[in-house]
């Protein structure tokens, strides 16, 4: 089953903001910052959202090609994005002011800094200005995330108080949202979720926890142990996953998964031993206890039974975000690596003069550059159209982002050499960063199968009586007679007639790709029918062609807008696109090859056969290879 964290994000129309002054490290950031601060804004407002279009990526597994959307989304008129760079200046300042001050302040969050961002405005960046919230769009939520990422842990923390907002804005009732918004707007309130226990995931079973009516009919009696809990010793506000009953009945076992929104101000909550985590140092995590802790009714969170259609949504809402974090955890490391690459000498010549060190750090700017195309892309999707269906999209720039995140920081520690071996070096930071980032969120094979089989479902849905005819050949000889002798490559999509003229060769390239993408999902479904969510190493091939097509979408309609309205080295994005498409139009291929191969043809019967034997003999059984037997 999928395991699920949280990353929600929603977006808000015609909104208007102020914030208050900030603190000052010095006197001299007092002045200047006071001109900013001092004066009241108003963003103006988004223009009225478009009609919704049908789903980009989930038509690709069906051959359906959005051409409009190569044109790269531009969600903030001018006047409005000034006005955030404005509100996000002193943020960013306020930030690297606090990493300049001391480099090990980034395994810190002080209590400082917290309360300056605080008087930013930054926890409730996302709360509408309905309930005393600024109202920032998924887009702008994306780019404040970004720029505090600088301090990971920090990016965390702020993600963690942000997401319980998410989840009452969205399922909350308005008595609910009219009693918890604004309190958490003004940070009387800290929230965070408390919904993994030691031997579940939140979508598991057995779910240990209990929430047991009263005889009163006002309460319910919780009984829960909560581990991964960010801030969990701080936070004063619990959203908390527990099945429910109405009854007190010993022998009836509490068995509809509901969730609570429980404060620190009801008895029998215990939070006091922390857990320590890999990476990200400055993020506190907590197990917290509840005893016989008694929650009003009127502190349910959705409906009784309603935590699975939550936690379904869990999997995908703001997982966009990840790429946010990610963005900045990168660019860090590339400046911290070109550095080195100009400054030090190997074999008496300088690092940057070998092409090994050329090679590390081009894949590594081109890897940034995909996750920054997908990321904005998706964010704008999101705010550009009505209730526009991002799900997949979300989650892959999600396990995009987390895989590439870990795997170039690893080569680049390869270019550092042995100074990366130092315990406590800043290179070990951001690599157990990095590491923490993708451990803590859901699984990256959970995630490909969610990609793939939303894509697969969708594809089902329409093609079923074509599938149909595939599956049963001797019944629609006629349909199969004509397929054999009539089928094609696929049609024309003409996506270069959207893409500025040097970008033609690419976009037969993905264009190339989206016909095979068709083409597997077919084969897929023709092969496996109903039985097809079993097929995983398939599933994973699926997904990661869905990924490398949205990739060049992205890098290509990024590119396209860049050179076209001349922005700063714009002829250096085409050559990115450029490699960006022909690396992923190899993989889609070899993907696509290997579905269409079947089992037996691309080993994955055999690996079946390896790893059956391992299991039954509770590990690695070949003998050793000086053993010998006479």
């Amino acid at each position: 089953m999928l395991t699920t964290r949280m990353l929600l994000r929603r977006h808000t129309s015609y909104l208007k903001y102020s914030y208050a002054s900030a603190r000052r490290f010095t006197q001299a950031a007092e002045e200047s910052e006071d001109i900013i601060t001092s004066q009241e804004y108003k963003l103006a407002p988004l223009p009225q959202k478009k009609p919704q279009r049908e789903p980009f990526v989930k038509n690709l597994f069906i051959g359906r090609f959005d051409n409009d959307l190569l044109a790269y989304p531009e969600v903030q008129p001018n006047e409005r994005q000034n006005q955030f760079n404005a509100w996000l200046a002193p943020i960013e300042d306020c930030i690297n002011r606090n990493l300049e001050v001391k480099e090990s302040n980034i395994n810190v969050i002080s209590n400082e800094l917290v309360e300056q961002l605080k008087d930013f405005g930054v926890f409730r960046a996302t709360i509408t200005e309905e309930y005393k919230g600024i109202g920032l769009n998924s887009t702008e939520y994306a780019r404040l995330i970004e720029v505090v990422g600088k301090h990971p842990s920090l990016a965390s923390y702020v993600i963690s108080r942000t997401e319980p907002t998410e989840l009452i804005l969205k399922y909350g009732t308005e008595q609910q949202k009219q009693k918890f918004l604004p309190r958490i707007a003004s940070g009387e309130l800290i929230p965070t979720l408390a919904l993994a226990e030691d031997n579940t995931d939140i979508d598991a079973i057995p779910l240990n926890a209990t929430a047991v009516g009263t005889e009163c009919k006002r309460y319910y009696k919780l009984n829960a142990e909560k581990i991964h809990v960010l801030n969990g010793n701080q936070a004063n506000c619990f959203i908390v996953l527990a099945n429910c009953t109405e009854t007190n009945d010993p022998l009836h076992r509490p068995d509809i998964p509901t969730i609570f929104i429980i404060e620190r101000e009801n008895s029998g909550i215990d939070s006091s031993k922390k857990v320590e985590n890999i990476g990200q140092r400055g993020l506190e995590v907590y197990k917290v206890n509840f005893t016989d802790t008694l929650v009003p009714r009127e502190n349910l969170l959705g409906l009784i039974g309603g935590a699975p259609k939550i936690a379904l949504d869990l999997i995908t809402l703001g997982k966009e975000c990840i790429g946010s974090q990610v963005i900045a955890i990168l660019k860090d490391f590339i400046n911290i690596l070109t550095k080195h690459a100009i400054e030090r000498k190997h074999y008496d010549k300088q690092i940057m003069t070998y092409d090994f060190a050329k090679e590390i750090i081009a894949k590594m700017s081109t890897d940034l550059y995909a996750i920054e195309s997908m990321t904005y892309m998706t964010t704008g999707l999101i705010d550009e159209y009505k209730d526009q269906n991002c799900s997949v999209e979300s989650v892959i720039v999600a396990a995009y982002s987390m895989n590439k995140c870990v795997d170039q920081i690893l080569q680049g520690l390869k270019l550092l050499g042995r100074k990366t071996y130092l315990k406590d070096s800043p290179y070990e930071r951001i690599y157990l960063d990095a590491l923490g980032l993708a451990l803590y969120n859901e699984s990256s094979i959970d995630l490909h199968t969610y990609i793939a089989v939303m894509g697969l479902h969708h594809s089902g849905s329409i093609n079923s009586e074509t599938i149909q005819k595939y599956r049963n050949p001797f019944m629609f000889p006629s349909f199969l007679l004509k397929e054999v002798f009539l089928s094609s490559n696929g049609p024309d999509l003409a996506l270069d007639e959207y893409l500025h003229p040097s970008l033609q060769v690419s976009a037969k390239l993905l264009q190339a790709a989206v016909h095979w993408l068709h083409d597997a999902a077919e084969q897929m479904l023709i092969t496996h029918g109903t039985k097809v969510t079993e097929a995983h190493m398939e599933l994973r091939r699926l997904a990661d062609m869905a990924i490398d097509i949205y990739m060049m979408t992205a890098a290509l309609g990024r590119a396209s807008r860049s050179y076209c309205i001349g922005l700063r080295l714009s002829e250096k994005d085409i050559v990115m696109a450029h490699s960006i498409c022909w690396n992923a139009h190899r993989r889609v291929k070899k993907n696509h090859e290997e579905i269409k191969l079947g089992d037996e043809g691309n080993c994955d019967d055999v690996y079946r056969i390896i790893a059956k034997k391992i299991f039954e003999q509770h590990g690695y059984f070949p003998e050793h290879p000086l053993k010998k037997n006479f």
